[in-house]
């Protein structure tokens, strides 16, 4: 059975970010030329929470008198959380879970002036998330807390940024979302999924008080901040990709299709970002294969290939395509660009013979078709 073939998944969201924001910084029109931005539309919070909860931890911190503590962190890097330091400061040893796995982490450094903690995780290759200023934020937006509250893992609550309290350069964020022992470390998002603060503590004098520390500060922790503006649909069209990834893994082949015909709608021009495009058209393109509807495919699939003509994957699916709509010399061109693009894959080279033979063409060529050369 022949199976088209996506990008490899390790790696994909740092290759897509770099190419999308280095874009961002080389295409920009003249001032006088710059459009207005779309306003960004809000994920619903089942969309968000598909969006961010991978990046959200639980972190167990086993105590000098044998009580363990518990906490959330959240992915900054791939292998490095943010927590607070009340977590895991009085630890002799860490973990971090995530369902049935866990991992051993470490203290890699404190933040001496705020309530932040920055692990090391061995083993880890989380998704990081984007942080958001807290000098962009406004009372009365909705915000939703992601952490471990009574050790429930990844547990979503929604609310309001209820206050900003000014705090030296940046602001305290008071909040409604709720918050409770094991919440702490915890990420404090968005609609757009935007990582805005590090849940932290709450205050019970006659009511609940919930407060967030500022995104921002993860900078003193030495951490490369990947920011994000208001208006930003770079992010928006990563988050759409991603989405649309995580639906087409469970199969839901409708809703990844509509995933990446957002990230496509929202993506910069083709000069920008010629290959998350041609990946989003790739992508697009097997969703559509996968509903069997193949004519859509191969469209999807030559617009891949009129971002980024040297796309090797796309050829390779695109042949696969032509099989399926039994055009076969418009199979055998395909695999025949694949590979030249990739001599040494095998699946093409045994695919391209398979398709000489259903036209049937047994002649020479044909068998060698089956016989990718060895270097």
């Amino acid at each position: 059975m022949r199976v088209l073939r996506a990008l490899r998944q390790r790696g994909l969201l740092l290759c897509l970010l770099c190419a999308l924001f280095l874009g961002s910084c080389t295409q920009r029109a003249p001032e006088s030329q710059t459009r207005t931005a779309p306003v960004q539309r809000s994920l619903s919070p089942n969309e968000l929470f598909k969006a961010v909860s991978a990046s959200v931890f639980t972190v167990e911190a086993l105590t000098t008198t044998g009580s363990v503590n518990i906490g959330s962190g959240v992915a900054v890097k791939t292998n490095e959380l943010v927590t607070n330091r009340h977590v895991v400061e009085k630890a002799v040893s860490l973990r971090v879970l995530k369902g049935n796995d866990s991992w051993m982490a470490s203290v890699v450094g404190f933040d001496a002036k705020h309530d932040l903690c920055r692990l090391r995780v061995g083993g880890l290759e989380a998704r990081s998330v984007f942080v958001r200023p807290s000098s962009s934020l406004d009372v009365g937006e909705t915000v939703y807390a992601i952490g471990a509250p009574q050790g429930l893992e990844v547990t979503l609550s929604q609310g309001l940024i209820s206050g900003l309290r000014e705090y030296g350069d940046a602001r305290l964020i008071q909040t409604t979302a709720a918050i409770s022992p094991g919440s702490s470390g915890g990420g404090l998002f968005d609609t757009q999924a935007r990582l805005v603060g590090i849940t932290t503590f709450m205050l019970k004098d006659g009511q609940n008080l919930n407060f967030a520390l500022p995104g921002e500060w993860l900078s003193d922790l030495g951490f490369t901040l990947n920011p994000t503006t208001a208006d930003d649909s770079f992010y928006e069209a990563l988050l759409w990709f991603e989405l649309g990834g995580q639906a087409a893994k469970a199969g839901k082949d409708e809703e990844a299709a509509r995933a990446y015909r957002e990230a496509i709608r929202l993506m910069p021009n083709i000069e920008a970002a010629i290959h998350p495009l041609a990946l989003s058209w790739n992508n697009l393109g097997l969703a559509h294969d996968r509903m069997k509807n193949y004519e859509r495919s191969a469209k999807d699939l030559r617009q891949a290939l009129r971002v980024q003509p040297d796309y090797s994957e796309a050829w390779y699916n695109l042949g696969i395509v032509y099989d399926h709509l039994e055009q076969y010399e418009k199979s055998i061109a395909a695999y025949r660009q694949c590979l030249k693009l990739n001599p040494n894959d095998a699946e093409a080279w045994n695919n391209l013979g398979a398709t000489y033979s259903a036209t049937g063409d047994h002649r020479r060529e044909a068998i060698f078709a089956y016989e990718p050369p060895h270097g």
